[in-house]
């Protein structure tokens, strides 16, 4: 299989994503720019899917990792991945998220090999790993690490620790600014550095470096303004934050059973819980995750971009509803 005649698509906002895109890399030695990495944003997932449309060709493979296609994205999979096959090509589609029985009918029935559904015994860097059989001590101390990281066990291996943080503040002041290629382009340089074989490198220390002081700033205000949506969830407003420290914080910090985190620069949504599965609060919003992960996608516009405590009051009416309608505390 030549290298150019295989692209990865993956999820942009974690080392999961980045990680399972990097094993791809390793293996095929794909260029950087075979590489894609999107979120869950209907545009973001068109962007990607119309250039790696214009790839395809007879011998030709996709591999999609850790994304699942979400109630505004499926239909844009849907076409690429008929486009893909009836150009002579192949899609491979590793992912580890709970999928709707018409998105497993409509996308996962029509891809060579399809693998998906929660488990807590594989993320999609591992599915990726064992698919691959890229059995080297790099790789699969990677793919062990990543397993600990991207589904939230506890380690008591502290360079997993250290890793973890640096990946997480690294990709946060990558998606900081810029367009999405500009982002994908800062992202790929990490997946190329693990696709070498390293863990990290200057570059990304830096990177790790600049995010933190401005993550434990905007936790401290999400402290501050967090409010209660119900008796056990806790709703809070803030941009440039790891949503993942912020919602944690969240719950340390309130007692809270849920906390939800909405940024206002992207409309980005996470819902974090380590005692009820989020899930069906997600799935109400036409999102998705894991049970004690997951996270939806909001329209800024729709409520004004939050410039008005009245537009944010707002919005949290809808989830009060939603919350009760999802057997949430």
């Amino acid at each position: 299989m030549r290298m150019r005649n295989v692209a990865v698509l993956s999820h942009i906002a974690d080392i999961d994503g980045v990680g399972s895109a990097a094993l791809v890399k390793m293996r095929y030695r794909i260029p950087l720019g075979n590489i894609f990495l999107t979120g869950h944003d209907r545009d973001e997932v068109a962007e990607c899917a119309s250039v790696i449309g214009r790839m395809s060709r007879k011998g030709f493979t996709l591999f999609i990792t850790d994304l699942n296609p979400s109630a505004d994205s499926a239909r844009i999979y849907e076409r690429l991945v008929k486009r893909i096959k009836g150009h002579g090509g192949r899609v491979v589609w590793l992912d580890h998220h709970v999928w709707k029985q018409e998105a497993i009918d409509r996308i996962a029935r029509k891809c060579d090999i399809a693998v998906f559904g929660e488990n807590s015994e594989m993320c999609a860097t591992q599915l990726v790993h064992r698919f691959l059989g890229l059995d080297t001590r790099f790789a699969n101390e990677f793919a062990d690490m990543v397993h600990y990281i991207d589904l939230f066990l506890p380690t008591r291996n502290k360079e997993y620790a250290r890793r973890s943080e640096e990946y997480k503040l690294s990709i946060g002041h990558y998606l900081m600014r810029g367009s999405h290629e500009s982002q994908q382009k800062r992202l790929r340089h990490l997946a190329a550095v693990i696709a070498s074989g390293r863990f990290t490198d200057s570059r990304i220390h830096a990177a790790a470096a600049k995010f933190k002081k401005l993550n434990d700033e905007r936790i401290a205000l999400v402290l501050k303004s967090m409010t209660h949506l119900s008796r056990g969830t806790m709703l809070a407003f803030s941009k440039q934050v790891d949503s993942t420290d912020a919602c944690h914080s969240m719950l340390v910090e309130s007692g809270a059973e849920v906390s939800v985190l909405v940024k206002t620069d992207t409309g980005h949504c996470s819902i974090r819980s380590t005692r009820v599965n989020t899930v069906p609060l997600a799935n109400s919003l036409g999102g998705g995750g894991h049970p004690h992960a997951s996270g939806f996608s909001v329209d800024l516009k729709k409520y004004n971009f939050f410039r008005t405590k009245q537009e944010r009051w707002r919005f949290a009416e809808v989830l009060k509803k939603k919350i009760s309608g999802a057997g949430l505390p």
